[in-house]
């Protein structure tokens, strides 16, 4: 099975094909509470950029809760009502056209971590750090790929997107995604 994300393109002899990367947002209303955010997908750029794979809140407008890349590696962050915030950043970064699994969790008490899996390999994982649990989230927007207004776009090709109750581990994630299952 190949494990690249591709599907026909046709084109004019000699013409380069440019595809649009995946773009989504729909509202997310949950409040801040212990939740697992596991996304999937090909590495197409975004780290190269400063580009987001998934944000919650309005625009930039606190309290909100982002995965991203930074200088050069993912990283997840969550900022609090006053601006206050924590952010984890992984060691490794994936090549162009890696798949990559990313699970971020929060715990009830704000604890934030995240982990990486690389074409499937033994995920590796960042220290947790805590930072007080706004009442809400600043808007009830989940974007992928973007934030509200635009700017700072990801070009990943999703694949699996899952965001559950409680702080959940890859197995888990994986399993209930559907991943690796025949």
């Amino acid at each position: 099975m190949a494990t690249l994300v591709s599907s026909y393109n046709p084109t004019t002899a000699g013409a380069v094909d440019a595809r649009t990367a995946d773009a989504l947002s729909v509202a997310f209303v949950a409040r801040p509470q212990a939740m697992s955010w596991y996304v999937r997908f090909q590495e197409r750029g975004t780290i190269l950029t400063a580009g987001r794979i998934l944000q919650l809140s309005t625009s930039d407008t606190n309290p909100r809760l982002f995965l991203y890349s930074n200088a050069g590696l993912y990283a997840f962050t969550i900022v609090n009502l006053v601006g206050t915030s924590t952010t984890r950043t992984l060691g490794v970064a994936p090549a162009i056209g890696a798949i990559v699994e990313l699970l971020a969790t929060l715990t009830a008490a704000g604890g934030a971590t995240l982990s990486q899996s690389l074409n499937g390999a033994t995920a590796t994982a960042t220290a947790s750090a805590t930072v007080t649990l706004p009442p809400a989230w600043s808007g009830t927007t989940l974007t992928v790929n973007s934030i509200s207004g635009g700017s700072n776009t990801g070009t990943i090709a999703l694949l699996n997107l899952l965001i559950v109750r409680g702080v959940q581990d890859f197995p888990t994630m994986r399993r209930l995604a559907g991943v690796g299952a025949r």
